[in-house]
Parts: C-alpha cells; structure tokens; sequence
C-alpha cells in the first residue's frame, strides 16, 4: 500500500473510531478530485491529546 492510502486508512479508522473495525479492501484506480468536496474534521487521537497537553504545560513554562 502506498503511503496516501495508508494515511486516508488511518484518517478513517480515527474518523470512525466508534464503530466495530471493519476490513478495508483497497483498489487501484483513477480518481478525480473535486475542490467542491467537504473537509471532514478529525478529532485528536488520544495520544495526540496528551502530547498536546504536554506542548501546552512547556509552552506555558517558558
């Protein structure tokens, strides 16, 4: 799997984080982007919640 994939797959799994895993089959094929899409917003992963709490106490230490 190539790099974009393995991040859209990752992006999905947070996005859907709630739901049951379900297996994701890849297929290769022409796609074309439309700037009219919606962004869907990603909530923090857990980890990254705590890395941003660290960033915060030593930005607020300084």
């Amino acid at each position: 799997m190539c790099k974009h994939v393995t991040a859209a797959l990752e992006a999905y799994k947070r996005w859907q984080w709630q739901e049951p895993y379900k297996r994701v089959h890849t297929v290769t094929q022409k796609i074309v982007l439309d700037p009219a899409w919606e962004q869907v917003q990603l909530s923090l992963s857990p980890i990254e919640r705590i890395l941003e709490r660290i960033l915060d106490v030593i930005t607020d230490a300084t």
